[in-house]
């Protein structure tokens, strides 16, 4: 008996000690974005652009957008908001590149809507909505937006969180 003790303490101690570490959170005394702020200098029509946006809550939202080939600054365009599912969760903002409606704005020159694809850095969609929502209103400041054509989708996990933002903000959505 006594060596089945020792036999099964030995195996703890080399799953313990093979296990990942938990990451921790940087102490950071200063905010260093992982991209920068939305500036008009910086706007690129055509193109997925990477942007960072640090809500009031100190929460990063990291999002690609995307402004149509004819962007015209004097002329409001509708704006779609694109949530991802599991496979875009991360910090690489590269992985919504390749997601459905991220990709297909690319392969079509006149699409005419600007879009926001934010990305979730973990978790689920509804502990982001709020910093999202903070964005969609920096947005409409900054980019002549047309607010009555504002547009949700999501796929999959986006889905989910698409219905949870919707029920949160009812009134925000075409």
């Amino acid at each position: 008996m006594k060596n089945k003790l020792v036999f099964l303490f030995v195996i703890v101690l080399l799953i313990s000690a093979c296990a990942q570490p938990t990451e921790t959170a940087p102490q950071a005394t200063e905010y260093s974005p992982t991209h920068p702020a939305l500036s008009i200098d910086s706007l690129q029509p055509g193109t997925q652009t990477p942007y960072a946006f640090l809500s009031s809550s100190d929460v990063e939202v990291r999002y690609l957008l995307f402004l149509p080939d004819n962007y015209n600054p004097t002329v409001e365009s509708p704006m779609i908001i694109f949530l991802h599912g599991t496979g875009g969760i991360g910090m690489n903002i590269d992985k919504l590149i390749n997601m459905t409606l991220p990709n297909y704005v690319e392969e079509i020159s006149d699409f005419p809507f600007i879009v926001v694809s934010p990305q979730l850095p973990k978790g689920l969609w509804p502990k982001l909505i709020d910093p999202i929502e903070e964005l969609l209103n920096h947005l409409t400041e900054t980019l002549p937006v047309d607010v009555d054509h504002l547009y949700l989708t999501g796929l999959s996990a986006g889905g989910y969180g698409t219905w949870k933002y919707a029920l949160k903000y009812p009134d925000r959505f075409a």
